[in-house]
């Protein structure tokens, strides 16, 4: 793209774009999306376990019985089916200390993926940051190649006139192709 060319070719503009390929580069990174979901996840659990110590957990089942086959009787009965619903209410508020082992665990967890959340990050902007330096600077070589190769073209003129006329050697004239 020409404005991308633009860009290359001055310092100002590899700054800028820079900038630009650093952010994309953290905004598109499924790798940083992939870090950060896990990153939530912790934090969910975290708060989990601290709302354990005065929450409590309610549990409820219900189960209903039917008879199927009731042994060949006539008469159907009230009976033939049983039902029943209990509610648990639990209020954790010491375990031995595993809930504040959880806590502990999961406070660390969250501190863990949080640094590895941020050197991936770092890495993902120092890598978009390089190649781009690297398309700046293959940009220029392909500049630098060009115009060599222009220079090498004119020098074989001129060998190839002198050589004509007498006045350079086979030698100059097979180093200037060769150039």
């Amino acid at each position: 793209h020409e404005r991308v060319v633009e860009l290359l070719e001055s310092p100002d503009g590899v700054d800028k774009l820079g900038v630009f390929m650093a952010q994309e580069s953290l905004r598109n990174s499924p790798e940083l999306a992939a870090l950060r979901a896990r990153a939530a996840a912790q934090e969910r659990l975290l708060l989990a376990a601290k709302r354990r110590r005065y929450v409590p957990t309610i549990d409820a089942l219900s189960r209903v019985n039917r008879i199927v086959d009731d042994g060949g009787a006539v008469f159907e009965t009230e009976f033939d089916s049983d039902w029943s619903l209990e509610v648990e209410l639990t209020w954790s508020r010491s375990e031995g200390g595993a809930i504040g082992a959880q806590m502990t665990r999961a406070a660390q967890q969250v501190n863990q993926l949080e640094l590895t959340l941020q050197q991936t990050a770092d890495l993902r902007e120092s890598d978009a940051r390089a190649r781009l330096v690297e398309a700046a600077s293959t940009r220029l070589n392909i500049g630098f190649a060009n115009a060599s190769a222009e220079a090498a073209r004119e020098t074989l003129e001129l060998v190839t006139d002198a050589y004509s006329r007498g006045s350079a050697g086979y030698i100059d004239l097979i180093d200037a192709q060769n150039t």
